[in-house]
């Protein structure tokens, strides 16, 4: 197995940061997920960024969750699973 230079391995970590998965990094990069996977491991310091923000709000409390905007605005879900739903919340 042939070693990597360290301009390959900082494409490779630099890569993960942005495509954020082994084998899409191994088809950009042409190496194996694996390769990838031993260079952006925590034992190799490479820090995956996050774009979410931490939550620093209050959590709302269930009973306030207006459950039909829920389910009609932010899924899509059949009629039979929104009548487990419903089901589910009448048994909470």
């Amino acid at each position: 197995m042939a070693k990597l230079t360290e301009e390959k391995i900082k494409a490779i970590q630099e890569a993960y940061l942005r495509i954020g998965t082994y084998s899409g990094v191994a088809k950009e990069l042409g190496c194996s997920a694996a390769t990838v996977r031993k260079y952006v491991s925590s034992d190799n310091s490479v820090v995956v960024k996050s774009s979410i923000a931490p939550f620093e709000g209050e959590i709302t409390p269930v009973e306030m969750i207006d459950f039909d905007f829920v389910l009609y605005e932010w899924t899509h879900l059949i009629d039979e699973e929104i009548r487990e739903v419903k089901k589910l919340q009448e048994e909470m």
